[in-house]
């Protein structure tokens, strides 16, 4: 099959393995080429029972230029690891017989869209595309898909900036070596088992899109729609690439769909200021329609305090040291750890996060915790808030 050529500049390759699709090769804005190719972009499918699918293979098209799409037929195949789990809180594995060669999914279609996208974002001309999946079977139910693919401006991760707001690492990070890693992911070394979380929600704890910036241009993806997605973003070490994973989650059912993603490209190297300009008009775009979908209204940024370290709390300290610089920078909100009784605090184990009983731990001390609070209430009407469950969970006023 040739390759995709949209009218606004935008070239798409696909590739093969005799007649299996592979994925999205490379993919060209200009004579720029926005990813490498070597990954081939598309998606992982498995289900929670431990059917994964493979070997997926072109039955329909329909070639247009406002809209191309792609019906796959697959293989399935069976076995491994089970999403589900014992009581023992281990997965359970699908003991089938090992022998088994995979064998068509005659009740599975796939079906891929994708189409010409043009915005004006800040003053800048932006042009890509809009690609989604879209899953309908009678008898392989999933509540995933997980969308794979790299994105790097000039074919290379290497003399590009990948912005991206989180509370776990730099929110700005420049590529300058094939040796260098990034990732999102939470890697706490402190911790017994450091690697607490992986993939993040991408419209709620990450910033709803991503932006890469290099001499090449500015590339920019993001989901069009209020969705589940869980996303992970890594430079690993030794690869020339910025990989993006998107899992698309919902209700176990046997039909699922992602939600519409965007690739926006502006060709053309911007200086710190317009680079930082160009981030800001995505990013009204992508907030300002996403909670306009849902009903919800803006949140703007405030400032607030945090006190916390992983370990038991010095409560007295905080109250001399700490909650006197947070007042007089002007912070009218502060916001301490889990106090009562946890994991950490009562047993010695590692995790905070882990509730053992609502009540003040003695190792913290109820009458420490209310000098703090007092102190916090008698130099400005401050709202003090503990966040029982950690801070990646919810928090109660105290």
């Amino acid at each position: 099959m040739k390759p995709i050529r949209f009218k606004n500049g935008i070239a798409i390759d696909l590739q093969f393995e005799g007649s299996n699709f592979l994925g999205l090769g490379e993919v060209r804005g200009g004579d720029v080429p926005l990813r490498n190719g070597r990954r081939p972009m598309f998606v992982e499918i498995r289900n929670p029972e431990g059917i994964q699918l493979r070997d997926f293979r072109i039955v329909k098209q329909h070639v247009s230029p406002p809209r191309v799409m792609l019906e796959f037929a697959m293989q399935r195949e069976q076995g491994g690891p089970m999403d589900w789990m014992v009581h023992t809180i281990r997965n359970r594995y699908n003991a089938v017989d090992w022998t088994q060669r995979p064998k068509p999914a005659r009740r599975t279609r796939l079906r891929l869209e994708l189409r010409p996208v043009e915005r004006t974002l800040g003053g800048r001309t932006f042009v890509g595309f809009r690609y989604q999946y879209i899953y309908r079977s009678r008898d392989i139910p999933i509540y995933k898909i997980l969308d794979r693919g790299t994105w790097e401006p000039g074919g290379r991760a290497v003399g590009n900036e990948f912005w991206m707001r989180n509370c776990f690492t730099p929110s700005i990070i420049t590529v300058k070596s094939v040796r260098q890693f990034h990732s999102t992911e939470w890697y706490l070394p402190s911790c017994d088992n450091p690697n607490v979380v992986q993939f993040l929600p991408l419209q709620t704890e990450l910033q709803g899109f991503t932006f890469t910036a290099g001499p090449a241009g500015v590339l920019v993806t993001w989901a069009t729609e209020a969705a589940h997605i869980r996303s992970l973003f890594e430079k690993p070490r030794g690869a020339n690439e910025i990989v993006h994973w998107h899992e698309h989650c919902g209700d176990l059912g046997y039909d699922a769909a992602t939600a519409p993603v965007e690739v926006l490209w502006s060709p053309g190297k911007l200086d710190r200021v317009a680079r930082a300009n160009a981030y800001e008009a995505v990013k009204e775009l992508v907030h300002e329609i996403l909670h306009a979908q849902i009903g919800m209204r803006r949140e703007r940024i405030t400032t607030f305090g945090m006190i916390e370290e992983w370990g038991n709390a010095d409560l007295p300290r905080y109250t001399k040291l700490g909650l006197p610089k947070l007042l007089a920078a002007g912070m009218k909100t502060v916001y301490v750890a889990n106090h009562f009784e946890n994991n950490m605090n009562t047993w010695g184990v590692g995790n905070m996060c882990c509730t053992v009983d609502y009540k003040v731990a003695e190792s913290v001390g109820v009458q420490h915790l209310r000098e703090f609070c007092r102190r916090a209430r008698v130099h400005r009407p401050t709202t003090l808030w503990c966040n029982w469950f950690g801070k990646h969970s919810t928090s109660q006023r105290f």
